[in-house]
């Protein structure tokens, strides 16, 4: 970061948390939902396609482990970043995420802790991370072990899923390079 980028961008103040992880709750709640019908399309298409196999679209609504696991990938998205940008002091990131937690969750902590210990466990290795959410958000739309090739198509879609759910971040925190960095990427990945 640049000395004016620093300068112009400030930590955010602990009084301004609360909005902060309001505007980020409400944004990653549209972008979940939205992202997991483009799941179920993308699958049901794939099994229409392919007439050897019995498998099928068991769940056309977000719901259950899947919402846990998007909910579980979009706080490591928002931590990641939060600790990339500063944009709270880094002793107190912590406490900034366990905020959006309690926010977004809608469930019980251990149920989202556990999602996420498992995507945090693999931090370092992008593609095992989007493999085994990738595992875990297929399996719960077709109730089953999913094939491996619907894993992997829905791992492929994570990169819109981080895309978006950190444009939501940095325009939470008003960060203008980010927020620019962010819309041209989902812009990008949109034509795809």
């Amino acid at each position: 970061m640049s000395f004016l980028s620093t300068w112009l961008h400030q930590s955010a103040p602990i009084g301004q948390w609360p909005v902060i992880a309001s505007i980020i709750t409400n944004g990653f709640q549209q972008i979940k939902l939205n992202w997991f019908s483009q799941c179920v399309v993308s699958i049901d298409i794939e099994l229409l396609a392919d007439k050897r196999t019995a498998a099928k679209v068991v769940q056309y609504d977000l719901g259950g482990s899947a919402a846990l696991a998007i909910t579980a990938y979009q706080i490591s998205c928002a931590s990641n970043m939060i600790l990339k940008n500063t944009y709270v002091p880094k002793p107190s990131s912590k406490d900034f995420v366990g905020l959006l937690c309690g926010r977004v969750s809608g469930a019980s902590q251990g149920d989202l802790l556990k999602y996420l210990r498992r995507y945090e466990e693999v931090r370092d290795d992008a593609s095992t991370q989007q493999f085994r959410f990738g595992v875990d958000v297929a399996g719960y739309i077709m109730s089953a072990e999913p094939p491996m090739n619907l894993s992997l198509r829905v791992a492929s879609m994570s990169h819109s899923l981080t895309a978006r759910s950190c444009l939501v971040i940095a325009q939470a925190f008003a960060d203008p390079k980010e927020i620019h960095s962010f819309t041209k990427r989902v812009s990008s990945l949109s034509r795809r």
